[in-house]
């Protein structure tokens, strides 16, 4: 069975690379261009990972749920080490930096 990535992310070039890199390793992804969309589509199909900037983030308890229950990846630029530390208790499994 095939690993379904979702990528949270207003669409972009690192969500084009993304996408692409991943659909390259036979990776099932679906890219969502907001945080209610990538929520609406965890509710028909959870995913095995989601990779998301952080900018499309709302900061509500929904957001924590999801992040209990799949493993996700926050990426972006400058985030400062702050930023970082409140994604992880609102329970993030890992932020990329870069």
């Amino acid at each position: 069975m095939a690993y379904i990535v979702y990528i949270g992310d207003p669409a972009g070039e690192v969500t084009a690379k993304l996408d692409s890199a991943l659909q390259e390793r036979e990776i099932m992804t679906r890219v969502f261009p907001s945080f209610s969309a990538l929520e609406e589509g965890a509710r028909r199909n959870l995913p095995d990972l989601i990779l998301m900037n952080p900018t499309i983030m709302k900061n509500g308890d929904a957001e924590s749920d999801l992040f209990r229950r799949v493993p996700t990846i926050a990426y972006g630029a400058a985030l400062s080490g702050t930023d970082q530390q409140a994604l992880y208790q609102r329970g993030l499994h890992r932020v990329v930096n870069g």
